[in-house]
């Protein structure tokens, strides 16, 4: 698991923004930065872009469909897939990769199928199929290698327009009160999807959820 779910790093912030390495008397700032830009990027695409633990999600099909998606993605790693009528989620239930289903792991789509055969999930029962895996950018070793560059680009982008901002707030109340951490981080959740320019918006539509069947919920 990572020890932060930004969408870059803050030596890349820094290097952004022309401050030294070595300097760290902003870091408290930059990374207050970077933590709300990644969630403002994130709640624009609609999903979860690093990834987090395993998740745990039920689907509900009210019609016959060969494909359900996952509610994240891309998918890095199934756990196991059960589909059961009476949401018995046992040895007698559980799929087998290759053989019940197909895993399109880049746009998070689960094909159900036998053997070479595309065949329907079971529908019109409640939580008949249990899917637990784990999705997002893999970013365990906290590099940031693995999240498209796009994505990081707009982080940074965003995060230096924020910081700018800050900036210009922060000399003008320094001039007549001292600036504490709070002051800090109030200045910082000012920051919102507002500031996202359409040339950013533009970047990351490749990597927007767009609207699928719902059929997947998780507890």
């Amino acid at each position: 698991m990572p020890t932060d779910l930004r969408l870059a790093t803050l030596a890349d912030l820094k290097l952004q923004l022309l401050i030294a390495p070595g300097d760290p008397g902003r870091d408290t700032t930059l990374a207050a930065l970077l933590d709300r830009v990644s969630r403002i990027i994130e709640r624009f695409c609609n999903r979860n872009l690093i990834k987090r633990a395993a998740y745990t999600e039920y689907h509900t099909l009210d019609e016959s469909r060969s494909r359900i998606w996952t509610l994240d993605f891309p998918i890095v790693a199934i756990t196991s897939i059960h589909e059961s009528t009476d949401q018995t989620y046992d040895s007698t239930t559980l799929l087998v990769d290759s053989t019940d289903y197909v895993a399109h792991k880049g746009e998070g789509r689960i094909t159900r199928v036998s053997g070479s055969s595309r065949i329907s999930w079971d529908a019109g029962f409640e939580r008949s199929i249990k899917l637990i895996y784990t999705a997002g950018y893999d970013d365990d070793a906290n590099t940031k290698t693995n999240i498209p560059d796009d994505v990081q680009d707009v982080c940074l982008r965003l995060a230096a327009i924020g910081y700018r901002e800050i900036e210009e707030k922060l000399q003008g109340l320094s001039e007549r009160t001292a600036v504490g951490g709070a002051q800090i981080r109030g200045l910082t959740r000012e920051l919102s999807s507002a500031h996202l320019t359409e040339s950013m918006q533009d970047q990351l539509q490749a990597f927007v959820k767009m609207d699928r069947i719902p059929t997947g919920e998780r507890d």
